[in-house]
């Protein structure tokens, strides 16, 4: 790796740490936007779960109630 690096001009050793620091933003938004994504989807499936989880208590306790009522 060090004889490759020597042999590069001053503009070819700009260029590559450049395209290296490009890519090492990108890939850091990539993975930090993918996060976000993936909480915000947890979050849906989560309100979602406690929605049909209380219609399902709900009806529970309705069908509880009518019989006992009998």
């Amino acid at each position: 790796m060090k004889k490759y690096w020597h042999k590069l001009s001053l503009l070819q050793k700009n260029v590559l740490l450049t395209v290296l620091v490009i890519l090492t933003l990108v890939g850091s938004m990539g993975a930090l936007s993918f996060n976000m994504f993936q909480n915000s989807m947890m979050s849906i499936f989560e309100r979602q779960s406690f929605e049909t989880g209380d219609a399902v208590l709900n009806q529970l306790d309705l069908e509880i109630v009518r019989d006992v009522a009998k």
